[in-house]
């Protein structure tokens, strides 16, 4: 039991230091003007700094929807996360972050030793891995609509072989 009780306080301080962390990527991103804030980067994942900020918060909220039971597979958790959100202005990714830390602190705190021992793939909504989902914003048809291979990020994903060998 000793062991579960680590494991929850650990689960608790992941939760914190998540939020610091993110608070520390944002405050940094709050002092980049608008222009660099949404300029296409070469290696950034998600297409620029915006991009990358709003597919963390969209998928924080979504584990959370899933972790709190609310969706039962990546679809639902896509939906949820998006429901409500503003994931297309620098204030709404910052609010949705605010969203999502403030979940995450909720579930922290009301987990038992009991509930966090329970094997996590018994939890309502546990995805499995490798599960993807067609409305999130970073599947391979959205991700290619959105930087087309001639964008600076075409650097960073890897070319399509037409080759049959």
């Amino acid at each position: 039991m000793r062991d579960a009780v680590d494991s929850l306080s650990l689960a608790r301080t992941l939760v914190d230091y998540n939020e610091w962390a993110n608070e520390r990527i944002l405050s940094t991103s709050d002092r980049v003007p608008d222009e660099a804030y949404h300029r296409p980067l070469t290696g950034a994942g998600h297409g620029s700094i915006f991009g990358q900020l709003r597919h963390v918060a969209h998928v924080q909220l979504g584990y959370l929807a899933a972790f709190e039971g609310r969706a039962t597979d990546a679809a639902a958790g896509a939906a949820i996360a998006a429901s409500g959100v503003d994931l297309e202005s620098r204030a709404g990714v910052r609010d949705a972050f605010r969203r999502g830390h403030q979940g995450w602190r909720e579930l922290a705190a009301g987990l038992t030793v009991g509930r966090w021992s329970e094997p996590q793939y018994q939890w309502p909504g546990k995805l499995p891995l490798g599960s993807t989902c067609s409305r999130c914003c970073c599947t391979p048809s959205t991700t290619a609509a959105r930087w087309p291979r001639s964008s600076p990020t075409s650097a960073t994903r890897p070319a399509t072989s037409t080759s049959s060998s």
